[in-house]
């Protein structure tokens, strides 16, 4: 999750500490990325406490459940959402971790180690390495914020795709996403979670009632859904390898925009973000719900 949030995303804070961890050596690095692990424990345990009350089968329940770690981690851990509703309650909380964090990287990406073959696996992670190459300009539009040159993309696209794919292992080895806790502790998970969400919104009373509204909804939908749990499968260690085709053709789509620079302007990549994530993520959810609800045909009678 860490890795697709912060790393994948490019959130400047973040990524320069990464990059210079890396110029003083694997423990500076070790540290950070286990510094970055520890905050999105709580984004996580929501996750995992929302997996095994509702389960993950179904693209809009995976959907919703990404739109309440989301959520979590803009509004409960920092206080985004709250500065600049109504968009933030959008960007980055359902247009990016949506369908990216949580929908790509927890629940699609490891359901697709597990049952790819070689081919389609390395096609995959040469259209996600292209994909991440062309969006690393998006943070030139702010001249405050160096440029990485080629080289230390290479290396922080590496370095983070080591920390994803050790994240993988550990996914699977836990029978993700069969997964079920006890429902006392999903409970005091969404209690402590509850609790930070206050604390966040206490000075921004307006913003923090909307977004109470929205994560109503959000549950509304999940138990209308009901609960659907989706098989674990074994992680295949050949579709893991294939992987590093990803930060291989990210680190070379992004050394050429260096030379040459695709006709897109890097302000506007965000905005194209904003759209297409919060379209995806709409379709997804609310499709799935009407779907679900939809009735049967009637059978033809003589």
């Amino acid at each position: 999750m860490a890795a697709w949030s912060e790393f994948v995303f490019f959130n400047e804070g973040v990524a320069s500490e990464l990059l210079a961890a890396k110029t003083q050596g694997p423990t500076a690095v070790l540290r950070t990325l286990g510094e970055i692990g520890l905050f999105y424990a709580i984004p996580g345990a929501v996750v995992v406490a929302a997996a095994s009350v509702w389960g993950t089968a179904g693209a809009a329940r995976a959907m919703l459940i990404a739109a309440l770690a989301g959520y979590t981690i803009e509004g409960a851990v920092v206080p985004v959402v709250y500065e600049a509703v109504p968009v933030s309650y959008l960007w980055t909380s359902i247009a990016w971790h949506g369908p990216v964090t949580a929908g790509l990287g927890v629940f699609l990406l490891p359901r697709l180690l597990s049952r790819l073959t070689l081919r389609p696996m390395l096609l995959l992670a040469l259209g996600l390495g292209a994909a991440w190459g062309i969006w690393m300009p998006w943070t030139w539009a702010d001249p405050a914020v160096p440029r990485v040159d080629s080289a230390g993309f290479a290396t922080y696209a590496a370095v983070t795709t080591a920390g994803m794919s050790l994240g993988y292992i550990l996914l699977h080895a836990s029978r993700w996403p069969d997964i079920a806790i006890p429902k006392p502790v999903a409970a005091l998970i969404g209690l402590a979670t509850g609790v930070l969400f206050v604390l966040q919104g206490a000075a921004h009373p307006v913003g923090a009632l909307g977004l109470a509204l929205i994560l109503a909804v959000i549950i509304l939908g999940l138990r209308r859904l009901g609960a659907a749990r989706a098989a674990a499968a074994p992680l295949r260690p050949v579709n893991l390898v294939a992987l590093w085709a990803m930060p291989a053709t990210a680190a070379a789509v992004y050394a050429l925009q260096l030379e040459t620079p695709l006709p897109i302007a890097p302000e506007d990549l965000p905005a194209f973000a904003l759209l297409a994530g919060t379209a995806i993520w709409l379709w997804l959810s609310i499709g799935g719900l009407r779907r679900r609800h939809s009735p049967a045909p009637r059978k033809a009678t003589r």
